[in-house]
């Protein structure tokens, strides 16, 4: 999977789980669990996001 897609992968999972509930009561962990990757993976991926 290219970076750009694994990228699009993690946001898309992080919209679905902040769907389901309040961000402040989501937590990187469980959106990275959910992926199926660490945490310190999802934090590489968003910190190449630029908004």
């Amino acid at each position: 999977m290219s970076p750009q897609d694994r990228r699009r992968q993690l946001v898309g999972i992080g919209l679905q789980k902040f769907a389901e509930r309040p961000g402040f009561e989501l937590s990187l962990d469980e959106v990275a669990a959910a992926a199926g990757v660490s945490r310190g993976l999802l934090f590489h991926y968003l910190s190449l996001i630029h908004i």
